[in-house]
């Protein structure tokens, strides 16, 4: 095995195990900054790059990510869990090969309680629970990309150590889904085998199991990480409790420390089964809420507000900022997504009405209203405080989706590329001013509807006027609270085809050469015999 070479080595419980050697030092606090800190790419020049590039841009914010003080208490639950569970596993005083032979044991007998050699267990664990978009899975990601997944020792024997492992709990519950993931994902580290030696079909989920735990302290992984914990709340049947009983099991006997991830509604979960967890409390479980609109959240804001593409540089204020925080109601995800929203409109609003690229509280609450219908219930639970509402919402997917399909949508519209000529599009393809003005106004957040229904009206006021001048006229309106007059699209009917030209029988003609002789269409058809008196069979 390596031997230790670093100062930092001089806890005594924490010398002389080659685990730990190789783990990066224990970090200061100014050093842990500038560890999780994810410098953001920006210069001020790309402001005045065209349109199509600073959308490109504005997804950079999607991985802004500032440290606070919450972040720092995970990096160091993370350093502490991590290198106490190592202490209890240290090779060099024989207590990894006792718990090596525990497993082979647990296998021979397919029962993980098995094992007779007594073993010294420091592994604990802790839970990070909270309200989807506080940024539970991305911190927990930054904090495990400061150190190496898998450190390999080739001496006194070979060995690859897995550092941490991250999984994804699975959705209905299942023991077996849980080992496929972790067999495959271990392959994927070390170009082993497992999967299909221990999850190939006919293997029962008990016998998985076991596997598991073994090939875990094989490795000797240091932490296993299991986010979506809420997954096994909302699984039916026995397999919730089951597979959570496993999981705490990893801890008090296979000495895996383990670290669980969730939003609200995993509480109840986790208070009746995670206290049965070996020292489930010593480091303590987190409970990440929204941020309050305090001085960290002031900071954070002014780190984002940096990273501004739009033409001009909007000083932060005191307006904005509350307009910020009351429509993100302190979801670091919403705010976030918020601040891309609002400078995508701004830039779209310059190229319609020529008006100047500039950000105020009122833009941002338009956006929001525009764009946050999605998860306006979950915003409406945190504004009232609602905290059995609030654990209804687990995911902010919906959300990521929509932004995601505004920016594709918007880029492919502003983005040059060579096109077809126009003799090769047909006629359906090519959008008139018509479909053009619809669909911008749609992208601003307009419903299609009521947009087609402005467009109609100005155009039938205005039917040469430019499509740029349509919408600004057309924005102005709405913004007013202006209701259009069209209450659909109005078509030309189509011109009657000549009578003349009509087949000798066919009704059309009938009545028109009627109307020029002066008789009515009832009159004429009854002439030609298309049609008998209503009383006519019954005279007969």
């Amino acid at each position: 095995m390596t031997d230790a070479n670093d100062d930092h080595l001089w806890l005594p419980e924490y010398l002389n195990n080659p685990f730990i050697a190789q783990l990066p030092p224990i970090l200061t606090t100014a050093a842990s900054i500038r560890a999780l800190s994810v410098p953001a790419i920006y210069d001020e020049a790309e402001r005045q790059y065209p349109d199509h590039i600073r959308a490109h841009c504005l997804l950079r914010l999607k991985r802004f990510f500032e440290p606070l003080e919450h972040h720092l208490a995970l990096e160091q639950h993370f350093a502490m869990l991590l290198r106490q569970g190592y202490v209890g596993r240290n090779p060099n005083s024989g207590d990894y090969l006792r718990h090596l032979q525990n497993n082979y044991e647990r296998i021979e007998k397919k029962d993980l309680s098995a094992g007779s050699h007594q073993v010294s267990n420091t592994a604990a664990s802790f839970a990070l629970v909270g309200c989807s978009g506080v940024g539970k899975t991305k911190s927990m990601e930054r904090v495990l990309s400061m150190y190496p997944q898998v450190i390999y020792h080739n001496e006194p024997f070979s060995l690859h150590q897995i550092v941490w492992l991250k999984l994804d709990c699975p959705s209905r519950g299942s023991h077996k889904d849980l080992c496929i993931s972790f067999f495959a994902e271990v392959d994927r580290l070390l170009g082993t085998n497992y999967l299909a030696k221990y999850g190939r079909d006919g293997i029962s989920a008990g016998v998985m199991l076991v596997h598991m735990a073994q090939v875990a302290s094989l490795h000797a992984i240091g932490v296993l990480v299991i986010d979506e914990i809420q997954n096994i709340q909302e699984a039916s049947g026995i397999n919730a409790h089951d597979l959570m009983t496993f999981l705490v099991r990893m801890v008090n006997i296979v000495a895996i420390p383990v670290i669980f991830i969730g939003t609200l509604s995993a509480l109840p979960l986790l208070q009746k089964d995670f206290r049965q967890a070996r020292r489930a409390s010593g480091l303590g479980s987190m409970v990440w809420e929204r941020m309050p609109q305090n001085a960290s959240w002031d900071y954070f804001i002014q780190k984002m507000w940096q990273l501004q593409w739009t033409r001009e540089f909007t000083p932060l204020d005191g307006e904005i900022l509350t307009a910020l925080y009351e429509e993100s109601q302190g979801i670091v995800d919403v705010v976030i997504n918020l601040f891309m929203l609002t400078q995508k409109y701004v830039i779209q609003m310059r190229a319609v009405r020529s008006r100047p690229e500039r950000i105020d509280a009122a833009m941002i609450r338009h956006v929001a209203k525009q764009h946050f219908q999605i998860i306006a219930p979950m915003m409406e639970a945190l504004k009232s405080g609602n905290l059995k509402a609030l654990s209804e919402f687990d995911d902010l997917l919906p959300l990521h989706e929509h932004v995601q399909r505004l920016f594709d949508t918007w880029t492919l519209q502003i983005s040059p590329s060579v096109r077809p000529p126009a003799s090769c599009v047909p006629a359906s393809v090519s959008d008139g001013p018509r479909d053009t003005v619809v669909r911008v106004l749609t992208d601003l957040g307009m419903e299609a509807s009521v947009a087609r229904m402005f467009t109609d009206d100005a155009l039938a006021a205005n039917p040469a006027s430019d499509p740029r001048v349509l919408v600004g006229v057309i924005l102005t309106q709405w913004h007013q609270g202006a209701v259009p007059v069209s209450t659909k699209p109005k078509h030309k009917r189509a011109k009657a085809q000549s009578a003349g030209l009509l087949p000798e029988k066919d009704l059309r003609r009938i009545t028109e050469e009627g109307k020029q002789a002066g008789l009515g269409a009832y009159e004429a058809l009854n002439k030609a015999g298309v049609i008998k008196a209503p009383l006519a069979d019954f005279a007969a």
